[in-house]
Formats: C-alpha cells, sequence, structure tokens
C-alpha cells in the first residue's frame, strides 16, 4: 500500500479472506477437492511503515506501508499438490478473490478487493500472492468523514474499488 505524503491514511488491517481455494485433498491419491472455499484469516503482521517497494513494472515507491499474512491451504481445487499425474492445472472455477478490511485513520473499515486469479495459477501448489494499492485512491471524503454510525466501533465500506 501506498501512503500520501502525510501518510497514516490506513493504519491497520484486521481481515484477509482469499476466495476459490480447495475444500479438501484426498489422501491416497493426492489430488485436491473440486469443491471450494473462502478462507479467512485475522492473523496480519502490524504494518510495517515506510519500506521502499519496487512495483512490477520496476517503479520504487518510497514510504510505502507493507501488510503480511501467511494462509496454510491446500491449494487450488483439481491439483495434485504433491505428483504430477494431473499437470497440476487447476480446475477453472470462479476464480480467485482477495479481499483486505484495511482500518483508515478515522476507523473506517474499507474493503480493498482483488482478483488474484492468474497469480494463484501460476502457483497452484502455494507460494506469495502480491496485492499492490494506492492509498491515494481512498477518497479524501471519506477519510474525513466524522459522521457515520459505528457498529462494534468500527463502521465497513464496501465500495466496490478493486485493485490490479
Amino acid at each position: 500500500m501506498r501512503s500520501d505524503d502525510k501518510g497514516n491514511r490506513i493504519v491497520n488491517a484486521r481481515e484477509l479472506t482469499v476466495t476459490g481455494l480447495s475444500r479438501g485433498t484426498d489422501l491416497l491419491s493426492h489430488k485436491n477437492s473440486d469443491d471450494t472455499v473462502s478462507i479467512t484469516t485475522e492473523d496480519i503482521k502490524p504494518l510495517q511503515n515506510h519500506d521502499n517497494v519496487r512495483l512490477e513494472d520496476g517503479t520504487i515507491v518510497e514510504s510505502a506501508d507493507i501488510l503480511a499474512t501467511r494462509i496454510i491451504t491446500w491449494g487450488l481445487p483439481g491439483i495434485g499438490p504433491v505428483g504430477s499425474e494431473t499437470g497440476n492445472m487447476p480446475s477453472e472455477l470462479n476464480g480467485n478473490l482477495v479481499g483486505i478490511d484495511a482500518m483508515l485513520r478515522n476507523g473506517i473499515i474499507y474493503r480493498i478487493t482483488c482478483d488474484i486469479t492468474s497469480q494463484m495459477h501460476e502457483k497452484p501448489t502455494g507460494g506469495i500472492i502480491t496485492v499492490y494499492f494506492d492509498a491515494n485512491d481512498i477518497p479524501e471524503s471519506l477519510l474525513n468523514n466524522t459522521s457515520v454510525s459505528y457498529h462494534n466501533g468500527h463502521e465497513l465500506i464496501d465500495l466496490g474499488l478493486s485493485v490490479k
């Protein structure tokens, strides 16, 4: 996540969900189930502030904030993660999305959604998935909003924004 010049747009994240993962695996054939599940974790490491990050196009973002978590799963549906008997080609199902509940500086929870299907298909048995989000895309009016009604101390805002 890239912060604005002042920083502090996003101060934390409280939940991360990945969709389209395999429900389980057959212990004899090692083939993953074709049924899918979504997995949610709240084990997100504390925000690491102001590290330099190299984006996919090679540009450097200075003073970026980094969130990290680890999810252990069976992998993608329809593959054989242990052997190569299935060619490790995942089933073409609904795809994979990641949703991150980011907490803004005013306590609002802002849902960031990203399609990670291509990254998941490149690493069907696991690996590092990277999502970049520019915090400058958060509307200033939302950051300055102090007149919302809160539920459990936070207001959940889902603007339907997606990132690449």
